[in-house]
C-alpha cells in the first residue's frame, strides 16, 4: 500500500480533501513502531505447578484474642497518630469544610493560597528509607493487622506511577495494612531519581515490590495493558482474594476494613464498569475498526489506513474504566487463558485498550471468565473508582447524582479540590481519582486525616453496606460466573 495507492481510492471516492492529511499520516505511521516492548504472553505448561511453585506463603502472626487487635489499634492511636500530625490542619476545619460549611471551605482556599505545602523531594525519600525502622514509624504506617476479618481477607494493589513519589508514598501508606501486597510500577521513562526513592521506600516492606519488568507507558497505548499485566503475574506469587489497580492520583474513600467488608459481598464477582451503547459512536468505533500506531516522539496515538479484522471469538466490544476489583480468578484467566492472550493480541494495535480488554472479557458471558457478569451492564453501577468527567455528565447517572466539580477540569476530568470534600466524604466508590498535590493540597491533607480517623474508630463505627448488597452482582447471584474452588484459592 502506499500514497499512490490512496490518491487511486480518494478520487475515486471523491475524496480529494483529504488526501495530503491522509498520506501525511501514513508516512508519519511508516516512521514509527507501533511499541518499545512486544506484547507479553504469559504462559505456563502447567497452570497448577507455577501456583504451586510460586505461591510463597509468608507466615504472619495469627491474632485470635480481641485484646491483641486492641493493643494493636491502641497502639496506632499512640504512634502512627502522633507521627502523622499534619501542622496545617491546625489552621482549617475539615469536619466544617466535610459538611458543607462554605465559610469553613473558603477559610480553607484562602489558607492554601497563602501557604505553600512544604514537599518532601526524590533524594529526601531516598534518605529517609535508608533506616527502614526509622522510616517506617516516623511515616505512622500500619505495622500489625487491625482485625481478624481483615488479617484472613489479603487484598492486591498495583499503583502505576510516573512521577510524584511523595503523593505515591502517600498513598501507598494511606492504603498499607501487613497483610496486604503492593506492586508499584514505575514508567519506565521516569527520572532515574524517581525508581530510587520508590525502591527505597518498598525495601522497608516485605509486603511491597517495584514490578519485576517496567513499562515505557504512553496513553491510549497497550503498554498501559502491560505495565497492569506486569503486576499482576508479580503478584500471584502471594496470597490475596482481590486485585485492586490504582494510579499514583488515586486516594481511598474507605478504610482497609470497609474494603474487606465490601468485597467479601463482592464474593467471587469482578467490578469491571462496562458499557456498549457508549462504543457506538463513530468516534469510539475507529477505537478497534483501524490499526493505530504510536508516535513516540510525540506520546501520540494515530489511526493507519489499515483496517482491523474483526476480534476472535465472536465477542462485543465493551468500554469501561481502566480500573477495577477483580478476583483473583479472573488475574489468572487474564494471564493464563488463550481466550484472554489471544484478545490481548487483538487488541495490541487498538486505542485506548486499557479501556476495553476487561470490560469485553467481563461482559461476554460465552468467554467464561471468572467473576464476570451475564447481567445488563448498561443498568450496573460501577464503585472501584469515582471520578467526575466533564463531557460524560450522562455517565454520573449511573451512581450518582450530578456533582459539578469544584475544583479544576484538565483534559475533562475533574481535579478533587477543597470545594469537593463534601462530595467525597459520602461517595459509596471505593476510591477517587484524581487529585494533584499542588492543587488545594488541604483536600488531600483533609481526606487523609478522614480516613486515618475511621481506621482508628473502625472498631466501633457502623459501616452501612446496604447500597453494596443491591448491586446487580451481588444481589443476583446468577448473574455472576463463579470460579471453582481449587489449587488458586488463597482460603
Amino acid at each position: 500500500m502506499s500514497c499512490a495507492w490512496i490518491r487511486s481510492r480518494a478520487k475515486r471516492y471523491s475524496f480529494k480533501p483529504l488526501i495530503g492529511v491522509v498520506c501525511a499520516v501514513f508516512l508519519l505511521n511508516m516512521l514509527f513502531d507501533i511499541t518499545d516492548n512486544p506484547t507479553v504472553v504469559y504462559t505456563s505448561t502447567s497452570h497448577d505447578a507455577y501456583i504451586m511453585h510460586h505461591v510463597r506463603r509468608r507466615p504472619l502472626p495469627v491474632y485470635e484474642e480481641r485484646q491483641s487487635y486492641a493493643e494493636n489499634i491502641a497502639r496506632l492511636q499512640s504512634v502512627a497518630a502522633r507521627r502523622r500530625g499534619n501542622d496545617h490542619l491546625r489552621h482549617v476545619d475539615c469536619p466544617a469544610m466535610f459538611s458543607g460549611d462554605q465559610a469553613a471551605i473558603e477559610r480553607g482556599r484562602e489558607y492554601a493560597n497563602a501557604h505553600a505545602r512544604k514537599t518532601l523531594s526524590n533524594d529526601d525519600y531516598t534518605s529517609m528509607a535508608a533506616n527502614c525502622s526509622r522510616f517506617v514509624e516516623t511515616r505512622g504506617y500500619v505495622t500489625r493487622p487491625l482485625s481478624q476479618e481483615e488479617y484472613e481477607f489479603p487484598i492486591a494493589f498495583s499503583i502505576l506511577m510516573f512521577d510524584g513519589v511523595e503523593q505515591v508514598e502517600r498513598l501507598l501508606r494511606a492504603v498499607y495494612v501487613p497483610q496486604n501486597v503492593y506492586c508499584i510500577h514505575v514508567d519506565y521513562k521516569a527520572h532515574p531519581a524517581v525508581l530510587l526513592a520508590m525502591k527505597a521506600v518498598a525495601r522497608c516492606f516485605p509486603n511491597v515490590f517495584i514490578a519485576s519488568r517496567l513499562e515505557s507507558v504512553y496513553w491510549g497505548h497497550i503498554s498501559i495493558v502491560l505495565a497492569e499485566m506486569n503486576c499482576l503475574h508479580d503478584l500471584l506469587r502471594y496470597r490475596w482474594r482481590y486485585f485492586i489497580n490504582l494510579s499514583g492520583q488515586m486516594f481511598p474513600l474507605h478504610t482497609n476494613a470497609e474494603l474487606v467488608k465490601v468485597l467479601r459481598l463482592y464474593d467471587g464477582a469482578n467490578d469491571i464498569e462496562g458499557t456498549f451503547k457508549r462504543t457506538q459512536g463513530q468516534l469510539m468505533k475507529i477505537r478497534q475498526t483501524l490499526s493505530w500506531r504510536l508516535l513516540k516522539p510525540f506520546n501520540l496515538m494515530l489511526p493507519t489506513v489499515f483496517p482491523k479484522l474483526k476480534p476472535p471469538y465472536g465477542v462485543t466490544i465493551y468500554k469501561g474504566s481502566n480500573q477495577a476489583a477483580l478476583t483473583r480468578g479472573f488475574a489468572e484467566y487474564l494471564l493464563f487463558n488463550k481466550t484472554a492472550i489471544d484478545l490481548l493480541a487483538w487488541f495490541t494495535d487498538t486505542l485506548a485498550p486499557d479501556e476495553h480488554l476487561w470490560p469485553t472479557i467481563n461482559h461476554n458471558p460465552h468467554l467464561r471468565a471468572p467473576g464476570s457478569y451475564t447481567g445488563d451492564p448498561e443498568t450496573k453501577a460501577f464503585t472501584a473508582r469515582g471520578t467526575i468527567w466533564a463531557s460524560f455528565a450522562d455517565q454520573l447517572a449511573w451512581s450518582w447524582k450530578h456533582w459539578d466539580c469544584r475544583g479544576k477540569w484538565v483534559r475533562q476530568i475533574c481535579i478533587f479540590g477543597i470545594g469537593d470534600l463534601p462530595w467525597l466524604r459520602d461517595r459509596p466508590e471505593l476510591f477517587a481519582n484524581k487529585f494533584h498535590s499542588d492543587f488545594e493540597y488541604i483536600v488531600y491533607d483533609c481526606l487523609e486525616e478522614l480516613i486515618f480517623n475511621r481506621t482508628l474508630d473502625g472498631h466501633k463505627r457502623q459501616f452501612n453496606v446496604t447500597y453494596y448488597e443491591r448491586l446487580p452482582f451481588v444481589r443476583n447471584r446468577e448473574f455472576v460466573i463463579l470460579a471453582k474452588r481449587g489449587i488458586d484459592d488463597p482460603s
